[in-house]
């Protein structure tokens, strides 16, 4: 997959969601899955300044995935102090 276009769609994606949880008064953005089907794509906060993004096909475990990238994102924003 082009990595210019991950950035891109996951962008719109996210400027799509913030306003999403604004307008809905959900609080801080936290995470996103978007699931198709032929797989699933997952967005995760880092902090306030970072984004973790993972991906995953139809077969994949999706609450382990999940699971897995808010650890990740966790350790990232402890990493670099955010």
């Amino acid at each position: 997959v082009d990595p210019d276009l991950i950035s891109a769609v996951t962008a719109a994606i996210l400027n799509a969601a913030e306003m999403a949880v604004m307008q809905m008064n959900q609080g801080e953005l936290w995470e996103i899955v978007v699931r198709g089907s032929n797989g699933f794509s997952i967005v995760s906060c880092a902090g306030t300044s970072f984004l973790l993004v993972g991906a995953g096909t139809h077969g994949a475990d999706l609450g382990r995935v999940v699971s897995i990238l808010r650890d990740y994102s966790k350790m990232i924003a402890q990493i670099l102090g955010i």
